[in-house]
This record gives structure tokens, C-alpha cells and sequence, in this order.
């Protein structure tokens, strides 16, 4: 995250930034979400990206509680942007394409 969007604090884990609203530099540019060209914005804009964000929200909300995510020992983990950024693993990109292979248990809260 950029230091001059997110402040000093860009790099450290703060869940809680994530519940007030976008930073006021991230208003200034295009899209339903400045920050992001995802669903466009004006007279084009997707006409369902308020559904398309509540499943995704669901859908996080259902993994996160149920499951523990972990990434694999040893695997180096790159990231690749395209039209989005994607993960791979190190040296495997042009054989291999996108992948983040991750250890998933069971959360026994």
C-alpha cells in the first residue's frame, strides 16, 4: 500500500482502517471505488457491482470464519499484474500461469 495514500502506517496490519471510508486522496480519482477501476463508473458503469461486492463480502466473511489460511513452507510467492494483479509461484509463471498454493485447515476456534 502507498505510504502517500494509507500514511506511515501502510505496511502494518490495522484491520480497523478498512471500517471508515477510503482515505480523502483516494477521492480524487475515477470509478465506483477511486482506489480501483474494478466496475468503472458514470453512464457505463456495472450495474451490478453492489451485488457483485456483497458476495464477495459474503463469501470472505464464510472462509474466514470457517477456515485457517496458511501459505506452503518454501514456496516463494511472486505477484504478476496484468489487468489485475495475480499471484504465482517463483519460476513457475510462464509454465505453470497464476497460482497461490495455500494450506487450508479447518478453524477449531
Amino acid at each position: 500500500m502507498a505510504p502517500s495514500l494509507w500514511t506511515s502506517s501502510s505496511r502494518q496490519f490495522d484491520p480497523s482502517r478498512w471500517l471508515s471510508s477510503n482515505p480523502p486522496t483516494a477521492a480524487d480519482g475515477p470509478g465506483v471505488y477511486s482506489n480501483m477501476m474494478t466496475f468503472i463508473d458514470g453512464p457505463r458503469r456495472c450495474v451490478g457491482y453492489k451485488l457483485a461486492l456483497m458476495e464477495m463480502k459474503i463469501l470472505l466473511f464464510t472462509l474466514i470464519r470457517n477456515f485457517t489460511f496458511e501459505p506452503v513452507p518454501g514456496v516463494q510467492i511472486g505477484k504478476w499484474n496484468l489487468f489485475s494483479t495475480r499471484p504465482y509461484v517463483g519460476g513457475e509463471l510462464y509454465t505453470v500461469g497464476s497460482s497461490l498454493p495455500l494450506v487450508v485447515k479447518v478453524y477449531k476456534g
